[in-house]
């Protein structure tokens, strides 16, 4: 994609703002990799290093399990560096996940008026 110069600065602010979507706070361009240019950044942090019910978990620890505890680590929040999100977000490459998230926000509409009486025009 090309852009012109002052579009790619918009850009590059609004990549590097935090925000929060679905619990997660961290930089829009995490959320957006692709329109960030951030795409080839998909891989696991290799300082992560956490512990979970009193065990050591680093993205290796993941790799190495199998499927049915891979997923259960991979869907665990935990905080590490500050940032509280799901270890899949940390280990995208050992838990199998992208790091775009593919789910969009619910709509959330306003409440409407409850019915008049009498017909308003």
């Amino acid at each position: 994609l090309v852009r012109s110069e002052s579009s790619q600065k918009v850009v590059n602010n609004l990549c590097n703002k935090v925000m929060k979507y679905q619990g997660i706070r961290q930089r829009l361009r995490k959320f957006c990799p692709e329109t960030c240019g951030d795409c080839d950044k998909c891989v696991d942090d290799e300082n992560f290093d956490t512990f979970v019910v009193g065990r050591r978990l680093t993205c290796l620890v993941i790799e190495l399990q199998i499927p049915e505890v891979k997923e259960l680590l991979c869907i665990r929040r935990v905080t590490f560096k500050g940032t509280t999100q799901r270890v899949s977000r940390f280990c995208p490459e050992a838990c199998g996940s992208s790091c775009v998230i593919t789910e969009t926000p619910a709509q959330t509409l306003p409440p409407t008026l409850p019915p008049t009486l009498s017909p308003t025009l």
